[in-house]
């Protein structure tokens, strides 16, 4: 095959990893990951085996292959800063702290978390922000640190409400009650679950509404 259908192949299988992933069949989107990898470092193209490496870090937790992940979603990082692609680099932290968190390294998840916040509030990229602070939220929760996951998931909750993200509300919301429960405040509890409820009553979504 000529190296241009080799690369194109690359590329369709990096997509094609990602909805593999989406829909739970992690050793086919594993495998289409690593197949995408070797073509792409084949073409040279360093920001395609970045983002395949993103797909494989993704990938790898949902066959419970976690330092895997991490691993992958290390060479990630490393790739996009070799670049200097900062939003690049900020979802691949994004993917790197969720695989942390997994794992119980709290105080590492917790750091590449707030990298990743900062770096897509300087991107403008304004929906993974809210996420990463969603995340940051939920892993200073596990650290105990309460009055900080209250504190962001408050943020996190006011910029999906900016950009009209209902679902994304619900689950910062849902999570912000989590955490106030946790705190013993359990009246604010209540009112956000509650609101949270409400959101995924009104997006139609019963799955998360019954969590």
């Amino acid at each position: 095959r000529e190296i241009g259908a080799r690369y194109s192949e690359g590329l369709a299988l990096n997509a094609l990893s990602s909805g593999l992933a989406s829909t739970g069949q992690a050793d086919e989107a594993i495998t289409a990951s690593q197949d995408a990898l070797v073509l792409l470092r084949e073409a040279a193209d360093r920001h395609q085996e970045g983002m395949a490496l993103v797909n494989l870090a993704n990938a790898l937790p949902k066959a419970q292959r976690f330092d895997e992940a991490i691993t992958a979603g290390n060479n990630a990082v490393a790739i996009f800063r070799e670049l200097a692609d900062r939003h690049g680099e900020g979802i691949a932290l994004f993917g790197l702290a969720a695989n942390l968190q997994r794992v119980q390294r709290l105080d590492e998840a917790i750091i590449v978390d707030q990298d990743a916040v900062q770096i897509m509030r300087e991107t403008g990229d304004r929906q993974r922000e809210g996420a990463a602070l969603d995340n940051l939220g939920q892993a200073l929760r596990e650290a105990k640190r309460l009055s900080e996951a209250v504190a962001t998931h408050q943020r996190a909750i006011a910029i999906f409400r900016e950009v009209g993200d209902r679902p994304a509300e619900g689950r910062a919301l849902r999570n912000l009650g989590v955490v106030l429960s946790d705190r013993g405040d359990l009246d604010e509890a209540i009112a956000a679950i509650r609101s949270a409820a409400n959101i995924f009553r009104k997006t139609g979504d019963r799955s998360e509404e019954r969590r």
